[in-house]
């Protein structure tokens, strides 16, 4: 009988399978990498479902009142949906792009946070729960660029 190690390594979808270290997988169905074993998972429960289209993007809203946050599942068609109670009954909110990979971050003002959402086929849109969604026009030099991800960081001044 042959021992075979588990994926401690996780998921690595960069290399082709012939390059993988024995550590890591290319997927992993009910398992969970741990340091030392690969843990099974106990199950799910389904949160939101009759959205009408496989769920592509997950984005999370933060409220400058924590009881106001909220979840969105952007779906394969671009539909955008508030996912938040649960269930199983949901109205699109709006259509950003056309296959529903998105790329977001929540960004706070001194009164308002934002989610901030970019999508190649889709531009650039926010959302703020007295305003809704908006699409964002962008002016200058970047007028004519398109956007297909956020990137945060700290800067530092001397």
């Amino acid at each position: 009988m042959a021992s075979i190690q588990p994926p401690v390594g996780g998921l690595n979808w960069r290399k082709p399978p012939i390059e993988l270290d024995p550590r890591e997988a290319l997927h992993l169905e009910n398992v969970l990498p741990r340091p030392s074993s690969g843990e099974l998972r106990h199950g799910y429960k389904e949160f939101a479902i009759n959205l009408g289209n496989p769920v592509m993007t997950l984005m999370s809203y933060r409220a400058t009142s924590h009881p106001d946050d909220k979840l969105f599942a952007a779906t394969a068609s671009g539909e955008v949906f508030d996912v938040t109670p649960g269930g199983d009954t949901f109205e699109a909110m709006t259509t950003i792009g056309s296959d529903g990979i998105l790329s977001s971050i929540n960004s706070t003002t001194q009164d308002k946070s934002y989610l901030c959402v970019v999508s190649p086929a889709g531009g650039y849109w926010t959302y703020e729960p007295t305003e809704g969604w908006t699409k964002q026009d962008l002016t200058g030099d970047g007028a004519d660029k398109s956007f297909s991800a956020y990137s945060s960081g700290k800067t530092a001044s001397g």
